[in-house]
């Protein structure tokens, strides 16, 4: 029975990511996506801990994170934050379309990606998700910065470029492997959050994606 618990886990993440675009609500969704995360975490280490991974667990690891990071996010920042772009409706779409379809192709390449055990290549899902989810908490608060045209431009960019982040070959950093880059993120993640209150996860993902790029290279260095 013990061994079945990974697997709850697992679709206690799924449940999270139905949650978060059946409430459609851009605080409650957000803490829905982000308990989705923490589950996601927990079921790979209680896997492991317990010597229960399996190819089902894996396929429904996938599932879950699909729906969890890849099209609930993609939901809320269409329905909260690039509602207010009426003038461009169908390049919001685009964006949002991108963003769920570049996602799912990410997590493919995941499975079948023999080399990511240790590190990830390509923006992980989950932390597209946490990026996004800081934007549209933050212009749930403070959406009259949204009448800014240039203020949306820049953010119907912002999909795009993360579409092309999660698959592309920068390597980042695993939290499977602490090192000093990410002893760095957890030591001012709370310096963030306080200081940016929900705009802070979207100021943490940009920090990591900071940090690995500065690791791939040092690393490049090292080698040379």
């Amino acid at each position: 029975m013990v061994k079945v618990l990974p697997a709850f886990i697992t679709a206690l993440n799924a449940c999270c990511g139905l949650l978060a675009i059946y409430i459609n609500h851009p605080v409650y969704s957000s803490i829905a996506i982000l308990f989705g995360g923490f589950c996601d975490v927990l079921d790979g280490a209680v896997a492991r801990w317990l010597n229960a991974q399996s190819q089902t667990g894996k396929e429904l690891d996938s599932l879950a994170d699909a729906v969890t990071f890849g099209i609930a996010p993609a939901f809320l920042l269409y329905h909260h934050t690039f509602v207010y772009n009426s003038e461009n409706v169908y390049i919001s779409l685009s964006a949002c379309v991108a963003l769920s379809l570049f996602a799912l192709i990410r997590l493919a390449i995941f499975n079948t990606d023999t080399r990511q055990k240790d590190v990830f290549i390509g923006l992980p899902t989950p932390a597209m998700a946490i990026f996004f989810i800081g934007i549209v908490t933050y212009y749930h608060f403070q959406n009259d910065w949204l009448t800014e045209k240039s203020i949306m431009r820049f953010l119907l960019s912002l999909p795009f470029f993360f579409a092309l982040l999660m698959v592309s070959p920068i390597k980042m950093l695993s939290f499977k492997k602490i090192n000093i880059y990410l002893i760095a993120i957890l030591i001012a993640s709370p310096v963030f959050l306080y200081s940016f209150k929900w705009a802070g996860f979207s100021v943490i993902i940009v920090a990591y994606i900071l940090l690995s790029c500065l690791k791939m290279v040092t690393d490049t260095f090292k080698k040379e």
